[in-house]
């Protein structure tokens, strides 16, 4: 068997492993991170939105790629409580304000290290993407870049969960890039 074989047998066996953790229906942490101005953000504050939660890193490029696709994600759903975060993990905060700068986000980018990422994912896979409800369980969970269709049909099936169980909607319009 060839070394790169190998190593990609290693790496699936490793995803495999890592996904087992990712059990969705489980509620996350209580947990605070800082923001890039060295404040406190508990993410309890965000309970009763349906919360996406993005680990990415500035040396990450799929990480970089998939950012503007958030930032869709972003514009077209706030208004409906949903809440877009960037969690930059193993990264210099100044490396990340410059990131922010080139990629236009402006969604809320807070700061993490690994052991974040391992506490709440149990993988250290990035970018890796945590959709909660508005209860705070984890409802979906992606590991590497996604598409902002993949991200539309998530959150759009889960507000519709919502209305349906009589949670408020601000809008039931939505127009398809």
């Amino acid at each position: 068997m060839s070394q790169n074989k190998a190593l990609r047998i290693q790496f699936l066996l490793l995803l495999l492993i890592s996904l087992s953790f990712a059990q969705n229906g489980n509620k996350i942490e209580v947990f605070s991170v800082k923001n890039l101005s060295d404040d406190n953000t508990v993410f309890e504050e965000y309970k009763g939105k349906i919360t996406i939660i993005n680990f990415w890193a500035t040396w990450c490029a799929a990480c970089l790629k998939e950012m503007p696709q958030l930032e869709k994600i972003y514009n077209e759903f706030k208004r409906d409580q949903v809440e877009v975060i960037g969690v930059a993990v193993m990264s210099d905060s100044n490396k990340i304000e410059k990131m922010i700068e080139v990629t236009g986000v402006t969604y809320p980018i807070l700061t993490g290290d690994r052991k974040l990422l391992q506490k709440i994912s149990n993988s250290l896979i990035i970018p890796q993407t945590i959709i909660l409800n508005k209860e705070g369980k984890i409802v979906a969970r992606f590991f590497g870049d996604q598409s902002y269709k993949t991200y539309r049909e998530t959150i759009l099936h889960y507000l519709e969960q919502s209305q349906l169980t009589g949670a408020p909607r601000t809008s039931l319009n939505y127009s398809q890039e």
